[in-house]
């Protein structure tokens, strides 16, 4: 896991649009539902039924990027019953990557990733499949990496 150092400068900007979800589900592709339980206490999406929500982002080749998100797993109780969840990026130039989520608070995960030399784009998904357990997502960000 890696965060983006703080500076002087100017702030990094996000790639995703609609990152949050206060717009619903614009520029979103998939099966979620908006919700108010949520990590930034604004909106957030659930996949309750086998679900997956995808963007497509514009990149730069041979470029180092951050991805993370916050996801909770509701009927996780740490216990007896463990469900998952998984943050993946694909379509870049490299192996599809993959972040999994288990816990039923929200958990902030990263991973970092580096395009190839033909990459315009990047695919990121977050699914709940093939399980189905019910999932909670929120604040994306994807970043390039200082």
């Amino acid at each position: 896991q890696r965060t983006v150092p703080l500076t002087n400068s100017q702030p990094v900007p996000n790639l995703f649009g609609n990152s949050g979800f206060e717009e619903g589900l614009k520029y979103w592709i998939g099966a979620g539902e908006i919700t108010t339980d949520s990590h930034t206490e604004k909106s957030a999406a659930t996949l309750t039924g086998a679900g997956k929500i995808q963007q497509t982002v514009n990149v730069e080749p041979n470029t180092t990027y951050i991805l993370s998100a916050w996801a909770k797993l509701p009927k996780t109780n740490m216990k007896d019953a463990w469900t998952d969840a998984y943050l993946n990026v694909a379509a870049y130039g490299g192996p599809r990557l993959t972040l999994k989520y288990f816990k039923p608070t929200f958990t902030h995960q990263s991973l970092e990733f580096t395009t190839g030399p033909e990459a315009k784009t990047a695919t990121i998904f977050f699914t709940n499949q093939p399980k189905s357990h019910p999932a909670v997502v929120d604040d994306f960000r994807l970043m390039k990496s200082e």
